[in-house]
């Protein structure tokens, strides 16, 4: 606590101590959050759209900062705010004074209340279907008044920029930006329906030149496959014939007997219990792209979480622990 109250020494000295109306636009909380946010995004406009608001305003409330504290926080160009010297001391100062009041906050709330507000999430779109959906289902009826926006997408959004709290990312290794927790080790297998084995031979792998298949719509998905078996890898041309950018229409299209797809076992393990989907090559690891590869929970670094976020990510833990 005695460095919080050294922090708050630290602002103060900006500005005349005896001119109460500066020290109490100083206080306000509000400008030092949009002044945080204008850092992290670079703009005026980035703020007002996240905030839903005018960017006027945004560039009122920095310029009020600035007259108070004496000096200008950001050097403006025709592409990018940045900040200034003394504005980035500024930043680095009441940053943890801001969450710190946040925490104080939502530790006060925690003690009547159950945690409100609201929590974005991103994932791509099959993994959020078909994964998260079902967990979030039942989270909700644990804590009703946490308001959740879920945006399935198959582009990697920017957890700062878009706002967003927590993401679930696929990915062989995680970005030090972010603190990840591992849910687990992705697997794939090479598979197809009863009906379409019915029909065409499989190969073994070492007299196949080339393999005729259904493909995810990604460059790496589209040109081989590495096949790899105590410890040696083989890696196999494949031939598009048919190039889906679905992953959920990839795996109906193997159920409809169109052909064999690569599909990860945490998409298709509900087919492969009900006989819908057989794995071809089981005495094989195979994949498209890295056999290292995970799903994450991912969110931005940062001292404080609200207790919303926390409650979310105890709760997967908890789910998928006692999943494994």
């Amino acid at each position: 606590m005695k460095d919080h109250f050294e922090a708050i020494a630290g602002i103060t000295k900006y500005i005349d101590i005896h001119d109460i109306n500066a020290y109490s636009t100083l206080m306000d909380i509000q400008n030092l959050q949009l002044f945080v946010q204008v850092a992290q995004l670079g703009s005026y406009a980035a703020v007002a759209r996240q905030i839903n608001q005018d960017p006027s305003l945004i560039s009122r409330a920095i310029t009020s900062l600035e007259k108070q504290l004496g000096f200008r926080l950001f050097h403006r160009t025709t592409r990018r705010l940045k900040l200034t010297e003394e504005a980035q001391l500024y930043l680095t100062r009441i940053t943890p004074l801001l969450e710190e009041l946040e925490s104080a906050k939502d530790e006060a709330n925690s003690l009547s209340n159950s945690p409100t507000g609201k929590l974005v999430i991103t994932a791509s779109i099959a993994f959020g279907q078909l994964w998260l959906l079902p967990l979030v289902n039942e989270f909700r009826q644990n804590y009703p008044d946490i308001y959740l926006d879920l945006r399935f997408t198959d582009q990697n959004l920017d957890l700062v920029a878009e706002s967003i709290d927590l993401a679930f990312r696929l990915t062989p290794a995680l970005d030090s930006t972010y603190v990840g927790y591992k849910l687990f080790n992705t697997r794939y297998s090479v598979c197809a329906s009863s009906d379409y084995l019915s029909k065409y031979e499989v190969k073994p792998i070492n007299k196949i030149k080339c393999i005729e298949a259904l493909t995810f719509n990604l460059p790496e998905y589209q040109s081989r496959w590495i096949f790899k078996k105590s410890g040696k890898t083989k890696e196999v041309p494949v031939h598009s014939t048919l190039s889906i950018s679905s992953m959920l229409a990839l795996k109906q299209s193997v159920i409809d007997g169109q052909g064999i797809a690569l599909l990860p076992h945490w998409m298709i393990k509900d087919e492969l219990k009900a006989g819908t989907i057989k794995t071809i090559y089981s005495q094989y690891q195979v994949t498209a792209t890295d056999f290292e590869t995970s799903a994450w929970m991912l969110y931005p670094s940062q001292k404080y979480l609200p207790r919303r976020t926390r409650v979310f990510i105890d709760f997967i833990k908890g789910k998928n622990d006692s999943s494994r």
